[in-house]
């Protein structure tokens, strides 16, 4: 088995390497901070999006807080010849071992969510080892997905509708403040990135099982979607995006509906989070110079939260799991609370229209958003000495549909 010493290699915001050692630190972190969690009746899950993030989030609590059986898609890429795994590679095949040695079940098929054959495959497995799911959890993230039914390929865009933007940022590259012009989308792309983020391919999902008879009778199923500042709604809320969140959300409302006229018991719901850094969202203009100060503002309100915490809290203080969730008026779950108090948007506000080149640094917590970004990735994680050789291909019993 290869042994090497692993180093961080970047792209702006994509990594080119994952250290081994880091990514399961990370997830014994996550799996000790977890504690059962009562009431509800979850015994099978299945975690769309499963390897990074929320979805990752959602994998460790179903394991370690329901002590459910626990079925996760991802599309991650194996170690090769002269490259290691993607992060979310090893984020899975951690948690399948560390659900192994704490006797829970957790199985991970590694192929594209949006495919006939990865549905099709999830399917069978589910009828075979499951028999019905009790929570299905959709937290997909995806730059494209492939239309087969249409044979078409859909790319998302991360543009504003309507008129041309101008957005303060952190230059990933080179962490420098500097202003962006992004250009409008055009209709095409505003219904590509809808047809790619929106709630299109959730709801094939659950109409395939539930034709497949394969929703238990307390079935529930969340998607994740986020609403996000003023601060940056030209490009995120009121942008390609916020038109595909906008039609995730709307869906829940179609799938909900579906469901109950076969069970009260029954139920489809959105849960709105608060911003994380993960791969994705820092790809979006705007959003890590946000992120950077938003973190520093909740860390002295005592309020900062992390993917877990976020997760454990939907099904702790939301209820999600049970027959009284928590929502608000237009029945959205809003995990976004905390960071959409007025106390921090308004400071977030006057010290947005503060910002500049110079004085940029004492404003945010770059620090901290540069550790976070780097730790999706294995690096920069307390304890693990990166001097020393790892192994960079070890052997995951991931279930690999293909390409």
């Amino acid at each position: 088995m290869p042994l090497e010493v692993v180093k961080p290699k970047m792209r702006g915001f994509i990594s080119l390497s994952a250290h081994p050692a880091g990514l399961k630190r990370i997830v014994m972190n996550q799996v000790n901070r977890t504690s059962l969690i009562e009431g509800g009746n979850v015994k099978n899950t299945l975690i769309l999006g499963s390897s990074m993030g929320y979805g990752l989030a959602s994998s460790i609590v179903s394991l370690f807080g329901f002590q459910a059986n626990t079925l996760g898609v991802c599309f991650e890429r194996p170690p090769q010849k002269n490259k290691t795994g993607s992060a979310g590679w090893y984020n899975s095949g951690e948690l399948i071992e560390i659900a192994k040695a704490n006797n829970l079940n957790y199985q991970v098929y590694n192929g594209d969510a949006f495919s006939q054959p990865t549905k099709d495959a999830v399917i069978d497995y589910i009828k075979t080892n499951y028999g019905q799911l009790d929570l299905l959890v959709y937290s997909l993230a995806a730059p494209r997905r492939i239309d087969e039914k249409n044979d078409k390929v859909w790319n998302s865009t991360l543009k504003p509708i309507g008129d041309t933007a101008f957005i303060k940022n952190i230059n990933l590259q080179n962490h420098l403040f500097e202003e962006v012009e992004i250009p409008q989308a055009t209709d095409d792309e505003v219904l590509s990135t809808v047809k790619v983020m929106g709630g299109e391919d959730w709801q094939d999902w659950i109409d395939l099982l539930e034709q497949n008879n394969l929703l238990s009778d307390n079935f529930k199923t969340v998607a994740f979607s986020y609403i996000g500042p003023e601060v940056t709604e030209s490009i995120y809320r009121t942008g390609t995006i916020g038109k595909a969140k906008e039609n995730l959300e709307a869906t829940a409302a179609i799938i909900d509906s579906k469901l109950r006229s076969a069970s009260p018991n029954l139920e489809a719901r959105v849960s709105v989070n608060k911003a994380i850094v993960t791969q994705a969202s820092s790809a979006i203009p705007g959003v890590p110079l946000y992120v950077s100060m938003l973190f520093k503002l909740m860390k002295i309100n005592n309020t900062h939260e992390d993917a877990l915490d976020q997760i454990i809290r939907l099904f702790e203080d939301k209820k999600f799991h049970t027959l009284e969730p928590v929502l608000d008026a237009d029945n959205l779950i809003r995990l976004d609370d905390y960071e959409l108090e007025d106390k921090i948007q308004s400071e977030i506000k006057n010290r947005w229209q503060d910002l500049t080149e110079s004085n940029y640094l004492s404003l945010i917590d770059l620090e901290q958003y540069k550790q976070d970004f780097n730790q999706i990735f294995g690096f920069d994680v307390d304890g693990i000495d990166y001097t020393q050789e790892v192994e960079t291909d070890p052997k995951y019993s991931i279930m690999d549909i293909g390409e």
